[in-house]
Order: structure tokens, then sequence, then C-alpha cells
């Protein structure tokens, strides 16, 4: 038997085979073709300028080669025409040599010309340096040097205006003219001692040496009795044992001095003169005092037209104890507590030198009455003790409209049936700081006003609220 047949498959033509690698790969060359496109575009772009810069050379080249030319053929007058020709033909023709030559030289000029122009600055840099003069190189010491002199300088304006002249503030529009063209307020004499319950503040220097031995004089001559108080209930005075000094009134506008001192004090306090009561000056030997007590009244004839501020006038120095504290308010944190006595230590005290004055509110800006100015006269432990007291009321003393004082009651917690206090007084309880300070009977007899339930709320208007009634 013969061998068996082999098949074998016949292997496609070159074009065959490149017609199907090409058409597999269209879209290759297709991109392809577009990027050679994009890029040859972009190149010719590029090469604008250095084409137009070889076409000016080139041109430059032919009219040097034509001028040539001309000279040989004028030279060679036995070389015929077509030779002559030929030389001009060939002597335009620039060669591929020339042309690399030119660019070089080209790139060559535009680098010297960036190398002279850094090379121009450069030196217009070191020139100013040169020029600057060395103080104008500040090192860390100058500056610190520079603050110190500057914080002299400021230290000597400072001072400066310390020892300026005071502005005078012009009197007020109730006072006469001419009364007080010798009196002025100095801003800087007056110190804070309470910015709220109460609102009070000490003045320095209130008064001068002959207007303090005035007054002691006329209260000498007036003979000093004991002192009494106001009656709650009557109005009327009567004796009793927390005011255990003596002391004498003198009349409203006595003379040209009080009167001085009188305006002085309207000045200040900016009430007019006519509100005031008459001057009382007081007397305190050692023991005596003045417990807390309000300035204001409590019965109805009195609320009718009460007392609004208190000008307090200190006429000596008390060697110990007998200074004037509020006790319903907080000791200051910074307060050497050892210059002042027992009573001084038990609230915001002012310890008034000899003619300083104290003025303080009796009242709220809008009108009621302000319980934390309650105040005391320490006990006099060592030395006396003269002070003069002058008091203010919302409207002129004795005038038909007396009784006309409008209070504007602030806004606060209103009661509801599942929030109420006990007791009328809460609201001015809790104003003075008794939730904190007797929390046991307060927070059962005073839960609305100590904020222990939420009621309503109301807000502030001239009606009185029923809680106050």
């Amino acid at each position: 038997m013969g061998s068996p047949r082999t098949s074998s498959k016949r292997r496609p033509s070159f074009a065959v085979r490149l017609k199907s690698f090409v058409r597999r790969h269209v879209f290759v060359f297709i991109i392809l073709a577009a990027f050679i496109v994009v890029f040859a575009v972009a190149r010719s772009r590029t090469a604008t300028p250095r084409t137009t810069t070889d076409a000016h050379a080139n041109a430059h080249a032919n009219a040097n080669a034509n001028a040539n030319a001309n000279a040989n053929a004028n030279a060679r007058s036995t070389t015929g025409a077509s030779e002559t020709h030929d030389t001009a033909k060939e002597k335009q023709k620039p060669s591929w040599r020339a042309t690399t030559t030119r660019d070089e030289d080209e790139r060559a000029r535009s680098l010297e010309t960036r190398t002279k122009t850094s090379e121009a600055a450069r030196r217009r840099g070191v020139a100013r340096d040169e020029r600057r003069a060395p103080s104008d190189v500040v090192t860390s010491d100058e500056v610190l040097t520079s603050k110190e002199a500057m914080k002299e300088e400021l230290e000597r304006e400072l001072e400066k205006l310390r020892e300026a002249p005071r502005v005078k503030i012009a009197a007020p529009a109730f006072a006469r003219a001419g009364e007080l063209a010798d009196d002025v307020i100095d801003p800087l004499k007056i110190k804070v001692v309470s910015m709220h319950k109460p609102r009070a503040y000490v003045y320095e220097s209130f008064l001068a040496d002959d207007e303090i031995e005035h007054v002691l004089e006329l209260a000498s001559k007036s003979g000093m009795h004991k002192s009494g108080v106001v009656d709650s209930a009557t109005g009327g005075s009567t004796t009793s044992t927390i005011r255990t000094s003596t002391g004498t009134y003198i009349g409203k506008a006595h003379d040209k001095v009080i009167r001085r001192i009188e305006n002085r004090i309207a000045l200040w306090s900016q009430i007019p003169a006519t509100h005031g009561e008459s001057l009382q000056v007081l007397h305190y030997d050692v023991g005596q005092q003045y417990k807390a007590h309000f300035d204001y009244f409590f019965h109805e004839s009195g609320k009718k037209n009460n007392r609004i501020a208190t000008v307090l006038l200190y006429l000596s120095d008390v060697d110990e104890g007998g200074e004037t504290v509020f006790p319903k308010t907080d000791v200051p944190l910074f307060r050497d507590n050892s210059t002042f006595s027992e009573c001084g230590n038990t609230g915001r005290a002012i310890k008034g030198k000899r003619g300083d004055a104290l003025l303080f509110w009796s009242m709220t800006p809008g009108g009621e009455l302000d319980s934390g100015s309650s105040h005391a006269g320490c006990p006099v432990i060592k030395g006396e003790k003269w002070t003069a007291t002058k008091w203010m009321h919302v409207n002129p003393v004795g005038s038909r409209d007396a009784d006309a004082h409008n209070i504007f009651y602030e806004g606060g917690p209103e009661e509801t049936d599942d929030c109420k206090d006990n007791n009328k007084g809460c609201h001015d309880w809790a104003a003075a700081g008794e939730c904190d300070r007797n929390p046991g009977y307060m927070r059962v007899q005073c839960p609305m006003s100590c904020r222990i339930c939420v009621g309503g709320w109301r807000d502030g208007s001239y009606e009185k609220p029923p809680s106050r009634e």
C-alpha cells in the first residue's frame, strides 16, 4: 500500500496579509495621521518668525550676490554673456551651509543681547545697593530700640495730656448765670463704687477747705441735736437706736457758699437744686453709727414725691471705722480688706476723705425703688466723723407737681397658676440677692422670683404688675 496523502493549508500572499492588517488597524492609522497633521501645523506656526528672519537674510544675500555679479561682469569683459549670466545665477543660489551659518549667527546675537540685558540689570541693582545708606539696613536690635523710643515718646505725650488744663463743663440750664463761673466738674476725679444696685460714685476733693470750714461753722452755731429717723408708717420724725448721731439742718440757699455747693451738686447729679431738701450736717463720736436703711419713703404721702438720689459730703477724716457701706452688694475681689473695719467688709464700702462726696441713686433708671441702695454708716472706732447730706426728690420740693411720679416697671417673670410667689416682697428680695443668701426660705416662698419654676413673662411698662400690688 502507498503512504497516506498529506494535506497542507495554502499560505495567503503578502498583499492579502497587508490588506488584512490595514483593515484591522485602520483606526490606528487615522489617529496617527491626525496627530502628525496637528504636529506639523503647530511646528509650522512656531517656525514662522524664524522663516521670516531667514527670508530677510536670503534677500540680503541675494542683493550682495547681484552686486558681486555686476562687478564680475564689468571686470570680465572678454567673457560671454551666457557665462556671466550663469555665474550670476550660481552666485544667487544660497547653499544649505550658508543658511546654517546665518542661523547660528542670529542665535549668537540673540544670546549676546540677552546677556547684555541681564548684566545691565545686575549693575543697576548693585548701583542701588551702593547708593543705600548703611543705616537703611535694620537689625533686630535697632527694631527693639525703635520700639522703646516710640514707647517713651507716647509716655511723654500722655504726661503732657495729664498736665494740660481741664476742660470746663458748662453749667446746667437751671443754674442762674454767673453762679457757677468758678465751679467745674472734673471727670477724672469721679470713681465708680457700683454700676448696678445701686448706682454709686465718689467724687474726690468735691469741696474746698474754706467751704468745709464754713459748713462746720454754721452747724456749730445752729446747735447739734440727736438725729431722728422717718417713721415708715406716718412719715413723721422719731428717734431710733439704729441712728445714734447728732445733727442739724442748714436751710436751702442759706448764703452764697451754701448756694454754690448746692449748685455744684446739681451740676454733678443733673438734678435741679429745687428738687433738694435742706442740707443736714451730722456728727458721729466713737461708737456712734447709722445702721442699714433706705433713704426713700415707705409711707403713702412720701411715695408721691419720693427721694431719688443722695449726695453725702465728707467734712472730716476718720482715723478708723466710719465707712459708708452697701451691705446688699458683694465685697470687691481685689480689695485690701485689712484697711476696712468689720462693718466695712460686709459689702462695697467707701472710706471717704475730707472734701470727698458720694452720690448714689435710690431708684432705678425707670423710677422703681432700688433695694440695693440700702446703706449704713459704720461705727466710728477711732476719731470722729462729720458729714453733710443732701437728699433729692423726683420732682421739685413743695411744687404743684410734687405727686407726679411715673414709674416704668422693668420686665420680668409673671405669675401663672403653676408658678407664683407667696409673698409680695419676693421681687425685691430676689433682686437684692436673697435667693442665694437665704435659699431655704426663698426657694419655698419665692419660687418664681428665684427662677425655681418657669412661669410667664411680662414686658416692661408703666402699668404696675399685679405681683407688686
